[in-house]
């Protein structure tokens, strides 16, 4: 007998990757979450998210946010990269992140993951010796630091910070690799009149 769909199948995984698409809902320790705008995510073919392996990455340091100061940074290109273990988008766009520290960053980009998880170190720590990036990522599980920029409605969010210290731009949902890369590189050459197409 041939197998036939169930009623309401195709509606369902419909629905499913609508809500995937639309971003990061809410995290399970009940925290409410935020939907980025569905324009603003794009899927990636699905080995992208593995493209990164643990022994191919040297980690970088992972801060409690007291130790953290954006200073440090000046006359550099810094995105600030608001993300959590438990947002697919997030996890997903972080090899494209290394990819693009691991390129620009000789040339000025500074990338540095702020993990907004409610837990801390105790859910950052081992995600990340899973899954280093070559970055320093801050641990702020009270959203301190996405409040000194107006806040951050939801997650991936990444700030494009200028040399001076301002915010350039704001990108809202999982990153588009090809886009962000020409927008920092117009960065990195002064120019910073760049339209926003990487978001």
């Amino acid at each position: 007998m041939p197998l036939r769909p169930l009623p309401g199948a195709v509606p369902a995984v419909l629905l499913g990757a609508a809500l995937l698409a639309a971003g990061c809902g809410s995290d399970p320790s009940g925290r409410s979450g935020s939907r980025a705008a569905p324009d603003t995510f794009t899927l990636a073919p699905r080995q992208a998210a593995s493209s990164t392996r643990p022994d191919s990455v040297e980690p970088g340091p992972l801060l409690e946010r007291s130790g953290f100061d954006l200073d440090e940074y000046e006359g550099e290109i810094v995105l600030l990269n608001f993300w959590a273990t438990w947002c697919a988008p997030c996890r997903a766009e972080m090899p494209d992140l290394v990819e693009l520290q691991r390129d620009l960053g000789p040339k000025g980009l500074q990338i540095v993951g702020v993990a907004t998880d409610r837990q801390g170190r105790e859910k950052v720590k081992p995600y990340l010796k899973r899954r280093p990036v070559n970055y320093p990522v801050v641990l702020d599980p009270e959203q301190k630091i996405g409040a000194r920029y107006g806040g951050v409605a939801a997650l991936p969010t990444t700030l494009v910070i200028g040399r001076e210290g301002e915010v350039q731009d704001r990108i809202v949902g999982r990153v588009r690799p090809e886009p962000l890369r020409e927008r920092i590189e117009d960065a990195l050459a002064g120019d910073t009149n760049s339209s926003d197409g990487a978001s």
